[in-house]
């Protein structure tokens, strides 16, 4: 509502400027202001993707389409009043009417850029009052495992529809956004903006993409992701599947059911995309958040939302989920997303009995509403492979069953090998990477020893060749400043792994009982030598406030690193191994307690 009278008041008081400035200088302004609008949405997304290239990545496209709009506003008025410089004159009666209707033309396309900008922007699902789709806030009562007693929740801004039909959307009481883009949309199909694609096949549905964006990503989370932060995409396909409800059932509304089977009809099909990120889409603590809406579809001119993730370890088992549903992937490369969709829309041979096909021209997917993974022209033949590289984080109770490796030579194929010790922490992801998970800003990064306020650093070519970090400060203000450094310092013939974790979240066992044991440790290789670590580090929560607690020395060995105030959440454990050297495990205390397949590089 108030954002809806906020376009009101614009359009209101943009009109009454016009209306006594009269009906010429009126005119020249309504043009300029379509024609600054079109650019504006027209040229957005390619300004921030050519000259910010990621940077301010949540607010860029908001503050950019303003700026567009201001500047070639004030550009093309300029130029219209150097030229014309005089006026015209007409019947008093002729000038107020037309001034003023001229005056809404233009302050409705004022109007309609700034609406669109502000649904640009990180926000929830709720801007002003007003949502795209309708949304309730809920108390409920979930018994939640681990906890005896049933718990009282409340559901803040949740999205009641289960399919977000366009056809079903709100609008603001003046409908400015939309003209705007329908003025652009036309335009570009086959008007004097039309390019090698028209809008609507890139963005069929806009509006509800920004709202997609917006529900089910926390705020503060990464809520825009750049192509070049992807990777590439698989297609798979399934005509049935098992399910589950990818959320505890006393969060579900009233009705919401989950047959134990999907099954699609001939002219469907289920389309698995398998979604690859690289670390710099993910947040500071390394994890990918992301909705269903916000992961949309784009085909056969439709915006198609997934109907929940795939877990392939252990059988392939859909885990379903609604637009809104707040999801995490940590540790792994991806996750595995599933469609519902008619196969003539995605399909270059849409028949049932095809053994393969490949993707139409044209379909991607849109990741947090600027990434587009391409899938035009890939085959799709079969359901996906098994990898536990790609999954989501589940609550207690819904995570989806693990199969071990078999052991070595140990005959029985189909047996899984039982792991042979126990860590002090929840071992999820063995990787080559030479990165912290967030940037310390070193005022002296040209090289030496430089003290720092919750530590110290020693810096070799301008990365950590040893690292000490406390917990005096907290993240956000250790990355702030103008030499910001992630890059971890790794001798010549050298490159480093990591191991990433989970500290226990009980306090039993002991959070901080991995730190004090760190030389433990160990990664082995196929040769069966082991490897200590470098050094550690740490994401710990004191309070409400995050932190960092680190050691690394790129030379030496680390043993142990100091427990802080605050519990650890996400662990890391680093190794600088011989380049070429092939890991195969991880041991703690001389026992294997994680495979792994790495070959460093």
């Amino acid at each position: 509502m108030l954002l809806s009278i906020i376009i009101l008041l614009m359009i209101g008081g943009i009109a009454y400027f016009h209306y006594v400035t009269g009906l010429f200088s009126a005119t020249l302004s309504a043009i300029a202001a379509v024609f600054s609008a079109a650019i504006a949405i027209s040229y957005q997304e390619t300004v921030v993707e050519s000259l910010l290239k990621g940077k301010i990545a949540d607010i860029a496209n908001g503050c950019t389409t303003v700026v567009l709009f201001v500047v070639s506003y004030l550009i093309l008025r300029t130029l219209f009043d150097r030229l014309v410089p005089g006026n015209v004159r007409v019947p008093l009666l002729v000038d107020k009417i037309g001034s003023a209707l001229m005056g809404i033309v233009a302050g409705v396309m004022a109007a309609g850029v700034v609406a669109f900008a502000a649904q640009q922007l990180p926000f929830g699902p709720v801007i002003g009052m007003y949502s795209r789709y309708d949304v309730v806030d809920r108390d409920v009562k979930v018994n939640i495992p681990g906890i005896s007693a049933a718990q009282d929740l409340n559901n803040h801004d949740e999205v009641k529809s289960d399919t977000l039909d366009p056809a079903k959307a709100n609008g603001l009481l003046i409908p400015a956004d939309s003209m705007v883009l329908d003025l652009v949309g036309h335009l570009s199909d086959g008007g004097s903006l039309a390019g090698a694609r028209p809008l609507t096949s890139v963005h069929p549905s806009w509006l509800d993409e920004l709202f997609g964006g917006r529900a089910g990503i926390q705020v503060g989370a990464k809520h825009t992701a750049m192509s070049n932060w992807m990777g590439d995409a698989q297609v798979y396909r399934l005509d049935t599947v098992a399910q589950v409800d990818g959320d505890l059932a006393g969060l579900r509304p009233t009705g919401w059911k989950v047959e134990p089977t999907r099954k699609v009809d001939p002219s469907k099909v289920l389309l698995v995309v398998r979604v690859k990120y690289e670390a710099d889409a993910t947040d500071s603590d390394s994890k990918f958040r992301f909705s269903p809406a916000s992961m949309p579809l784009i085909a056969g001119g439709k915006w198609i939302i997934p109907i929940g993730t795939l877990e392939t370890v252990a059988g392939n088992k859909l885990y379903v989920a609604r637009p809104d549903d707040f999801l995490v992937a940590s540790g792994v490369e991806g996750v595995d997303l599933v469609y519902e969709v008619d196969r003539s829309d995605v399909f270059d041979n849409p028949d049932p009995k095809a053994t393969e096909a490949k993707i139409k021209p044209g379909v991607f997917v849109q990741v947090k509403r600027m990434a587009r993974l391409d899938l035009s022209d890939k085959p799709v033949t079969g359901p996906p492979p098994a990898s536990d590289k790609h999954s989501v984080l589940r609550k207690v109770g819904l995570e989806p069953a693990k199969v071990a490796a078999a052991a070595p030579g140990g005959g029985g194929g189909n047996k899984p090998a039982a792991p042979q010790g126990t860590a002090p922490v929840t071992i999820t992801e063995v990787k080559p990477q030479a990165t912290l998970f967030s940037g310390i800003n070193v005022p002296n990064n040209t090289g030496g020893q430089v003290q720092l306020k919750s530590g110290t650093a020693s810096m070799t070519d301008k990365k950590f060749a040893k690292l000490t970090i406390n917990a005096t400060e907290s993240i956000a203000l250790l990355r702030q400043g103008d030499f910001v450094t992630q890059d971890l310092y790794v001798p010549p013939g050298k490159s480093m792994v990591q191991i990433v974790a989970q500290a226990p979240t009980g306090d039993s066992p002991d959070p901080w009982e991995w730190a004090d044991k760190l030389g433990s440790f160990a990664l082995v290789d196929n040769k069966g030598t082991k490897y200590p670590p470098n050094g550690g580090w740490a994401k710990i929560k004191q309070q409400t406030t995050d932190k960092m607690v680190a050691q690394y020395d790129a030379a030496s060995p680390v043993t142990s690193l100091a427990r802080e105030d605050g519990r650890p959440m996400d662990v890391w454990i680093v190794f600088n191994v011989p380049s070429g050297t092939h890991i195969t495990g991880v041991q703690y205390e001389g026992k294997s307690v994680k495979d792994a397949d790495v070959q460093v590089k």
